[in-house]
């Protein structure tokens, strides 16, 4: 079956794996929301931050630890918590898959190799392993703090179908992000925007996958 979305053209026949980001795509990650509530600071200006401070890449890309990471969040923003606490609070942020998503993932295994591939970072690969069973739900398992590498950068989807061991335009990618939609598209492969208020679900869907 072939679409075409405002994204371009997919051709589902030619698909073998679907690869998924995380945050925004099987989980809701409310970490922009809940800094608004704890600075008085607009969605804008923390987005702002992220793009700008360094510390957020480093971490990331598994550049520096947990506690150097907790520090800078905490100066950053001037939260005013301990490491304890802020470490527990920085991974309630990400919160248990989509309504769906986990059943959806494991029956799709019966047709397809599943995988993610998200930028993420120590502290949240732990707790996503403990909200969601991850080994039921994906074949193969990708995260920037591993691979050392995040999107948007090119290397990073390189990295990704160097791991799957599969031609780029047989992966359907899925992701809340435009750019990284985009670059996957550059590097070959074929790729959608999730709308992260409601995660994958309605676009697997519309796609008659599930």
């Amino acid at each position: 079956m072939s679409i075409e979305t405002k994204f371009g053209h997919i051709n589902l026949g030619t698909v073998e794996v679907l690869l998924f980001d995380l945050g925004g795509v099987i989980v809701p990650w409310v970490g922009i929301e809940a800094l608004e509530t704890h600075t008085g600071q607009s969605r804008s200006d923390i987005l702002n931050v992220f793009s700008k401070r360094e510390i957020f890449k480093q971490y990331e890309i598994g550049a520096c630890n947990d506690d150097v990471f907790i520090d800078e969040l905490n100066h950053i923003f001037s939260l005013n918590k301990s490491r304890i606490e802020l470490k527990t609070l920085w991974k309630s942020w990400v919160k248990p898959p989509f309504p769906e998503t986990e059943t959806a993932l494991q029956s799709l295994r019966a047709n397809y190799v599943t995988a993610c591939l998200s930028n993420t970072n120590t502290l949240h690969w732990e707790h996503l392993h403990r909200i969601m069973d991850m080994s039921a739900s994906f074949d193969i398992m990708i995260a920037s703090q591993i691979i050392k590498i995040a999107k948007p950068d090119r290397a990073c989807y390189y990295k990704a179908v160097e791991i799957l061991g599969v031609k780029p335009d047989t992966i359907l990618f899925f992701d809340d992000t435009k750019i990284n939609v985009e670059m996957a598209q550059k590097s070959g492969m074929q790729a959608l925007h999730i709308d992260r208020a409601q995660g994958v679900v309605p676009t697997l869907k519309a796609l008659n996958l599930i």
